[in-house]
């Protein structure tokens, strides 16, 4: 794992929202979206563990989050907030990797 809190490179020019020990959460640009399949989410995960995304979402109206893993799994989870998000990923890392 990166032990810098610097900002990968890759995300220089997105708005960091939540940034954990293993999981940061960034929020993605509409005006320069991260990626083609990543255009659509408000919200991206970076796991540093494998320095690669984790998981894209969005904000619900009552401003929790709807997510879905990109491990390959097709897992999508809910969370309160953006804690919790990195909670989430934490926990299918666990059960799925």
């Amino acid at each position: 794992m990166t032990s810098s809190r610097a900002t990968p490179s890759i995300l220089v020019g997105y708005k960091p929202l939540y940034k954990g020990r293993r999981y940061w959460i960034f929020e993605n640009n509409p005006a320069r979206p991260f990626d083609q399949w990543t255009g659509d989410s408000r919200i991206l995960a970076y796991d540093r563990k494998y320095e690669a995304l984790a998981a894209c979402g969005n904000y619900n109206e009552d401003g929790s989050i709807s997510a879905e893993y990109l491990g390959g799994q097709g897992v999508k989870f809910d969370a309160f907030d953006l804690a919790g998000m990195a909670r989430q990923l934490r926990w299918i890392d666990k059960e799925y990797v």
